[in-house]
């Protein structure tokens, strides 16, 4: 049962893992899909239909939420933009200050399971767009941030329902290969408590006692037969020195 549990452990910290990784992943791909979807918009000035594109991200199948904010230097140059581009909680507010990608795991038993990342927009000079163009900024000034939330409840309940037909699976081999080695090793454990027993009543000077035989099968059998064939010997060897020691002394004495 001991190894039972620690597999059940070791299983569902690894599943956790993986889908942690998976949620990294398509979290990773969502935000690379904006982040170029706004860019393009920008070239091509039809950020005003940025809304329109964000909804269709998140018809994309687990993405849950998705919502865009502003740094400081883009509202100091184009103004405040939308009402829903605002910073929502610390995470959002701690990407727009450190330039660093963040992200959260949220998984109670009784409640949903999201993954949340909020990935930095930093001014870039070089590749596909040239930020400077069009924002007063500096290489490396975070313009905004793209907050997500992937939806895990799917991911979650087939990690429940594999642990769970492993747990079953490992629970009845368990058994198996208990009464498997319980069969195996039963009669050794018999044939070695009935050892004990005559060896005990042998150091009493009492051989006359046996290990029966009648619920042992196999070599514990012959092991049980040899032990007694033993003490038989041992026993008609002794009652034969007691005998010639009583004619000896009986002799002596006429």
């Amino acid at each position: 049962m001991s190894m039972l549990v620690l597999m059940i452990g070791l299983f569902s910290y690894g599943m956790k893992a993986m889908g942690l990784s998976d949620a990294q992943d398509k979290a990773q791909m969502a935000a690379n899909i904006i982040k170029m979807g706004l860019t393009t918009q920008m070239l091509h000035v039809t950020m005003d239909k940025r809304e329109d594109f964000i909804s269709q991200v998140e018809d994309m199948k687990s993405t849950k939420k998705i919502w865009l904010i502003r740094g400081d230097a883009v509202i100091k140059q184009y103004g405040e933009g939308k009402k829903n581009e605002v910073v929502r909680d610390e995470i959002d507010m701690k990407v727009l200050k450190t330039g660093k990608t963040e992200v959260k795991y949220v998984d109670d038993l009784f409640a949903d399971a999201t993954y949340r990342v909020t990935i930095p927009y930093r001014a870039s000079d070089s590749g596909f767009i040239n930020c400077l163009q069009c924002h007063d900024v500096n290489v490396g000034d975070t313009l905004g941030a793209i907050s997500l939330e992937i939806d895990m409840n799917d991911t979650k309940t087939q990690s429940i329902n594999i642990i769970m037909y492993t747990s079953i699976i490992a629970f009845f081999i368990i058994i198996f290969i208990n009464i498997f080695f319980g069969r195996l090793m039963g009669p050794y454990m018999i044939i070695f408590d009935s050892i004990k027993e005559v060896m005990s009543q042998a150091e009493k000077g009492n051989y006359s006692r046996r290990i029966h035989t009648e619920d042992i099968i196999g070599e514990a059998k012959e092991v049980a037969q040899w032990v007694n064939t033993l003490l038989i010997k041992l026993q008609n060897t002794l009652n034969e020195i007691d005998s010639k020691v009583q004619i000896f002394l009986s002799k002596n004495v006429d």
